[in-house]
């Protein structure tokens, strides 16, 4: 984990953890807005955010639609299985306080 991780969002990460679960990695891409970061999208609708060199951690949090889009077209795969979509659309109605963390 990097410091801002174990530190600065631990709080979060834990929450969003506690509430959603892991779950197993539904697809993985490079972040175009940060070089040297890899994004993985879980089945549970977290994003875990790597350091690609360290594989480190440096950040996770509870994707939005939108942000699932982008890591889907990041790793250049078009279709998005339906039962992730519907997660990571419930996640944020249900669950919207993670976002304010």
């Amino acid at each position: 984990l990097t410091y801002h991780a174990k530190v600065e969002r631990i709080d979060r990460l834990a929450e969003c953890l506690t509430v959603l679960g892991m779950g197993k990695i539904m697809v993985q891409a490079k972040d175009n807005r940060y070089l040297g970061t890899v994004r993985q999208l879980t089945a549970t609708g977290i994003v875990l955010v790597f350091d690609e060199k360290s594989n480190r951690l440096v950040t996770g949090y509870m994707a939005t639609v939108a942000q699932m889009h982008m890591i889907y077209r990041q790793a250049n795969i078009e279709k998005i299985p339906s039962k992730l979509y519907q997660r990571i659309h419930k996640n944020n109605d249900k669950f919207s306080y993670l976002h304010d963390f």
